[in-house]
Parts: C-alpha cells; sequence; structure tokens
C-alpha cells in the first residue's frame, strides 16, 4: 500500500479549479511527486459524497487522466488518478453514468 502520510506542500487549502490546475501542471511536467501529492489531495477531497460533480465540473477527470498517461510508471500517480476517477464516476444515477461516460471519452 502507499503511504498517505502528509507530504510536503500537499493542496489541502486549493480550491478546485486551483487544485485541477496543479495536477495540469504536474501532469505536463517531468515531476511525478508532485502529481501523485496533487492527485491525493483530490482523490481525498473526492472520497467524501456529493463532490464527484464539483470535480467534474472543474476537470478533475480529464486531468487525471492526462496525469496516469504522462506519468504511466510512477505507482503513486496511477494509484491515486485511479481513486480519484473512481470516486468522482461514482453513482447509478444520470449524472454518475455521465461522469463515467466522461471518464471513458477522455481516455
Amino acid at each position: 500500500a502507499l503511504d498517505d502520510g502528509g507530504a510536503v506542500g500537499a493542496p489541502a487549502g486549493m480550491d478546485w479549479g486551483q487544485l485541477v490546475v496543479a495536477v495540469e501542471r504536474a501532469a505536463g511536467g517531468s515531476e511525478s511527486e508532485a502529481a501523485a501529492t496533487a492527485l491525493r489531495e483530490v482523490a481525498k477531497r473526492t472520497a467524501s459524497a456529493g463532490t464527484e460533480e464539483e470535480a467534474a465540473n472543474a476537470g478533475a477527470l480529464e486531468a487525471a487522466v492526462r496525469a496516469m498517461g504522462r506519468h504511466g510508471a510512477h505507482a503513486g500517480v496511477q494509484y491515486y488518478a485511479c481513486t480519484a476517477i473512481f470516486n468522482i464516476c461514482w453513482g447509478t444515477d444520470a449524472a454518475g453514468r455521465q461522469r463515467a461516460q466522461r471518464a471513458a471519452d477522455a481516455g
């Protein structure tokens, strides 16, 4: 299991828009640890019910998919991105199915 213990610089105080930008920046660069840290925060926030739609609307699904593609060999990025995607896509209602389709469309 991956250590979830508080990495220095974890973006806990960021709003959804800022957090997605942090994931995007890290996904576009070579710093896998930064991507894992940002994705860990997305996964943590989306573990609470009712956050799925806000996260999806901020672009968290697409950012997580891009991070997975860019950092394919980094276990932390893969783990936290998958967790975030799972959490965001949670739900059997129409909105949940739409988020799941959106994740599939992202790649």
